[in-house]
């Protein structure tokens, strides 16, 4: 895995941070109806630290059970907002219509949209969550931890970044 690099050229790990709060609430945003839907998430970040706090809903091209294609536009003028406001895409999340753990793995397409985001210069990480309230935090090059905040989520596997919200 990389190391994100700063603007003088040393290289550090990022720490994302979340509430259980904020985690419970995207959980629910996501998961209501059988249809795969995707959200940005933005917030604060100070050195090496990042604060998800926002949410900031994308409008999809397509959206099925099987997916969902953002509305190119839309994304575009989110991520054009963010950075007018001097903020950034930190996290993009979506819902898979499985059940457990391996629901959470990325998909092919998953894969190559975050690295695509990456290439591109985002500190972004991308959590996948299963309709029973599994979440995997995951990144393609960029070297991460992340620190839940709050009770109502549990740790499944650290090492994978995956976790259970407890309480939906």
């Amino acid at each position: 895995m990389l190391i994100s690099q700063d603007s003088n050229g040393s290289f550090r790990k990022l720490n994302f941070n979340i509430s259980s709060i904020s985690t419970h609430d995207v959980y629910h945003f996501l998961n209501r109806d059988e249809n795969e839907l995707m959200i940005y998430m933005t917030g604060i970040k100070k050195e090496e630290n990042i604060f998800l706090q926002r949410i900031i809903p994308i409008k999809a091209a397509r959206r099925s059970m099987g997916g969902f294609c953002p509305d190119p536009t839309d994304s575009l003028q989110k991520l054009l907002w963010l950075d007018s406001l001097g903020h950034a895409l930190h996290a993009t999340w979506h819902i898979h219509p499985g059940l457990g753990p391996f629901a959470t793995m990325p998909s092919e397409r998953d894969k190559k949209s975050q690295e695509c985001l990456e290439r591109g210069r985002y500190e972004t990480i991308m959590v996948i969550l299963s309709r029973d309230g599994f979440v995997r935090f995951l990144s393609i090059k960029i070297s991460f931890s992340i620190h839940l905040f709050g009770t109502g989520i549990e740790v499944v596997d650290e090492d994978s970044n995956i976790f259970k919200i407890s309480k939906t």
